[in-house]
């Protein structure tokens, strides 16, 4: 994948592993809300802090993590319903190609099975 520096994205967090289809892990960045996010491509998680680490609410993916996450957060589709499920962070990793951050948003709604992109 097309995954640049993490230093791009927004100033450099801890990371959170996500469990992909067939096991494997990917680290994204973890983030406070409110983070002021770089405008670049990425795909982004919205998740809880529990007490084994975070559980996952929403993935989603943009072409401007800035305007999407930091902008334009309170207008997010699934915002609400994630306030609704105790959202405490979000995740979110660099990916500048449309066509990787459509296939990894689609992997992690599979793999993760948030709750908030329930269908």
């Amino acid at each position: 994948m097309n995954s640049l520096s993490q230093a791009n994205l927004a100033p450099q967090q801890p990371l959170v592993n996500w469990r992909r289809s067939g096991g494997a892990r990917i680290a994204f960045h973890l983030h406070d809300i409110g983070t002021v996010f770089y405008t670049v491509g990425g795909v982004y998680v919205f998740c809880r802090r529990v007490s084994a680490g975070f559980d996952p609410i929403y993935v989603g993916e943009s072409d401007n993590l800035w305007s999407r996450l930091t902008d334009n957060l309170a207008a997010h589709h699934a915002w609400p319903s994630a306030v609704n499920r105790g959202v405490t962070h979000i995740s979110a990793i660099r990916l500048d190609d449309k066509a990787s951050r459509l296939a990894l948003e689609t992997e992690l709604r599979h793999s993760l099975n948030p709750p908030c992109n329930a269908q």
